[in-house]
């Protein structure tokens, strides 16, 4: 996607509760004996970013911007070193609630977990990404423009704020992943592929966005036709939100076990509009 840059606390309430009637007569030669009872430790809640953005290991790979080497955040995540302290704690967590996003909707993540590079400055989002805000390069190739080339499959996002903005743009990246690990060579329409990832990453903001822009959403199937119609940005949000509402309609009607079964079918060689049914949003 091309976008415009986006403790738990567990409380234990322990109650003891007692009562009773009458009279007890008690032998004086008798001694009641201390009941002792043992502490008790609430649950143990591991850090948000222990599930899915662990400290790098010290074999980490060197990420270099203009010869200055980017910051290891987690394994494989990397950020410019311009990022504070504070962004760089909120960053862990955003990465593995964008994971948890796509886990939920999935029920897993099963794809290979892509390098991530995160930008927060304009020359450090033109060195690594060129023309692009955030992005997904299955290949690892040099993106337009950019100066840096990825050696495996690495996605990109420019960020402003954390934790809101980073964790659905990341999310809305990371079901890319998992949305073309899952369909393999399968033929998707490029809309279905922007409506789901826009459905789980929550990103851009389709809040405001009601209005249809496409009277049918079939002339968008290919990447190029998609990125051609979304170039221009008074209307590019409104295309992915339009997308979102279809997947959103479908999923309603459908189920998410239809959903996986889609994804399925596609994947072994049938038609996508013959197992998808009639558009919603014409």
């Amino acid at each position: 996607m091309k976008n415009r840059t986006a403790l738990v606390a567990v409380s234990v309430w322990l109650c003891a509760c007692g009562g009773g009637g009458g009279t007890t007569t008690v032998s004086p030669s008798t001694t009641t004996p201390v009941v002792v009872v043992p502490p008790v430790s609430p649950p143990v809640v591991p850090p948000v970013e222990a599930q899915t953005c662990s400290t790098p290991t010290s074999m980490q790979p060197v990420v270099l911007f203009n010869g200055t080497p980017m910051l290891a955040v987690c394994n494989g995540v990397y950020v410019e070193p311009a990022a504070s302290a504070e962004e760089q704690l909120n960053l862990r967590e955003s990465v593995a609630l964008a994971y948890a996003a796509v886990t939920d909707f999935y029920t897993g993540f099963t794809a290979a977990h892509p390098d991530m590079i995160l930008c927060k400055t304009a020359a450090c989002r033109t060195y690594f990404m060129g023309t692009y805000a955030g992005v997904y390069s299955p290949l690892g190739f040099q993106l337009p423009g950019a100066t840096y080339q990825a050696g495996k499959p690495t996605l990109f996002v420019t960020f402003t704020s954390f934790p809101n903005l980073g964790r659905q743009t990341i999310a809305h990246e990371l079901s890319h992943v998992e949305f073309g690990f899952r369909i393999g060579d399968g033929g998707f329409p490029a809309w279905f592929n922007e409506g789901q990832a826009v459905l789980i990453g929550k990103s851009p903001d389709c809040t405001n966005q009601t209005v249809n822009w496409i009277s049918d959403l079939r002339t968008l199937d290919g990447g190029a036709a998609l990125a051609n119609a979304v170039a221009d940005s008074s209307k590019g949000d409104a295309i992915y939100c339009q997308s979102q509402r279809e997947v959103a309609a479908w999923l309603a009607i459908n189920g998410k076990q239809k959903f996986y079964d889609l994804l399925t079918g596609v994947k072994a060689g049938r038609e996508f509009y013959s197992l998808y049914g009639n558009l919603v949003n014409q």
